[in-house]
């Protein structure tokens, strides 16, 4: 796939270089960054944009490193932390497949403003941690924990565990976004599984995530990965 979008947007920007569109004319963007910094800008249209709005993007070449930490941790091993109810429903977009769609787009000059996920949830917490063990080949025990209980102890939703986000009610419509008007337009999201088997041999083969700089890193710190089990280890003790 990444070699037939590269084919595909070589040609693209040769043709807009040419036509004064793209990084081709140097000058020419000169012009068209100071008008519109100033406010002049009369060849955009806002009836002719294109607006893809993509979700949580994962894939090969990751550059924000969600989906890798969950690879990464799991392949370590031992006792994995796992927020709240396995059957959460996420929407997840390979990076591949959102490419793809708005080169689509671009090619047939068509606008919209469209959201780049999947038509509804596509996976699961506990399909996505599944799908991490078989594609790592790990023996690493998944722990499910309560949300209360987490966010009791001070784990930071989305920062300290990735893709988890709590099921509250004002966070109830975040995984249910509708792409009704992408789906009719042609996007066609890969399984998520796909994804996550792409972005661990990516891995394996000495890929990095490289985040924009002064981008805080995903995941729990060592020490408190361990405070937080043995917290719940206690917990489930006293309950007994």
């Amino acid at each position: 796939m990444e070699h037939r979008l590269a084919g595909r947007i070589g040609p693209y920007l040769a043709r807009h270089a040419r036509a004064g569109r793209g990084p081709g004319r140097p000058r020419e963007n000169a012009r068209s960054q100071t008008r519109l910094r100033a406010g002049r800008r009369t060849d955009l249209r806002p009836d002719r944009c294109l607006i893809a709005r993509a979700g949580s993007i994962v894939g090969p070449h990751d550059n924000l490193g969600q989906l890798p930490w969950w690879l990464t941790r799991i392949a370590a091993g031992g006792r994995v932390i796992a927020p709240g109810d396995p059957a959460r429903g996420l929407q997840l977009i390979d990076a591949r497949d959102v490419s793809a769609f708005a080169l689509d787009q671009t090619e047939a000059q068509a606008d919209g403003i469209h959201h780049a996920v999947p038509d509804g949830p596509n996976t699961t917490m506990g399909r996505l941690i599944d799908t991490c063990l078989q594609a790592t080949g790990s023996d690493a025990i998944p722990v499910w924990m309560d949300e209360s209980f987490l966010l009791a102890q001070g784990v930071q939703p989305w920062a300290e565990l990735p893709l988890w986000i709590p099921d509250m009610p004002h966070t109830a419509g975040f995984w249910a976004v509708s792409s009704t008007s992408a789906k009719t337009a042609g996007l066609r999201p890969r399984p998520s599984g796909d994804s996550v088997r792409d972005t661990w041999a990516w891995l394996r083969a000495g890929g990095k995530v490289q985040p924009t700089p002064g981008t805080p890193p995903f995941g729990l710190a060592r020490d408190k990965e361990q405070q937080v089990p043995a917290a719940w280890d206690s917990q489930r003790v006293r309950d007994s």
